[in-house]
């Protein structure tokens, strides 16, 4: 399987949008969200437009980066990064959303994956995980530890939900 991950024009918005649904459906069932008006899970009931799904990752270049991934050249997954001033902390870059296609789980492509992402944009990192979201939670633990100098977790909560936040520094050579 031929793994790719890279930053994607706005052309490719409409994709991201589309994986937004099965992704926002998926952790909906450890936030207790119940779907909007319109069908959606992850929506506000009055501020929907599908023109406008995911428009923002567009719209702060150097400061906002969404990544495809794609194996074989269909699109698998997604990782959305922040940069400051859009990340809420000191971390050089968060990894806001992650997300894999249950079809390309539990096969090492969500690792390299990561790992990708993470060696584009060496540094300071922090992500958060919630925690009722247990194989999501071990998946990180199991990327992270095998990958970063001075990971640290706590814990954290926001909007009355319990998280793990893990902060890490990159290797300075790449892993992949």
């Amino acid at each position: 399987m031929m793994l790719e991950v890279n930053l994607a024009p706005i052309e490719k918005r409409y994709v991201f949008a589309n994986m937004w649904i099965a992704y926002a459906h998926e952790i909906s069932q450890y936030q207790n969200d119940l779907p909007s008006i319109h069908g959606m899970m992850g929506d506000t009931d009055d501020h929907y437009k599908p023109e406008t799904v995911m428009a923002e990752w567009w719209e702060h270049p150097g400061k906002a980066f969404p990544y495809l991934i794609t194996v074989d050249n269909r699109p698998a997954g997604f990782a959305l990064v922040a940069s400051p001033p859009l990340v809420d902390g000191d971390a050089d870059k968060e990894l806001v959303e992650f997300f894999l296609f249950h079809l390309y789980r539990n096969k090492g492509i969500g690792k390299r994956a990561a790992l990708q992402v993470f060696d584009k944009h060496r540094g300071s990192w922090q992500l958060s995980v919630l925690n009722k979201h247990s194989s999501a939670l071990g998946f990180w633990k199991n990327v992270l530890t095998s990958y970063a100098k001075d990971l640290k977790q706590s814990p954290k909560t926001l909007d009355g939900m319990k998280l793990t936040e893990f902060v890490l520094e990159t290797p300075q050579s790449s892993y992949s």
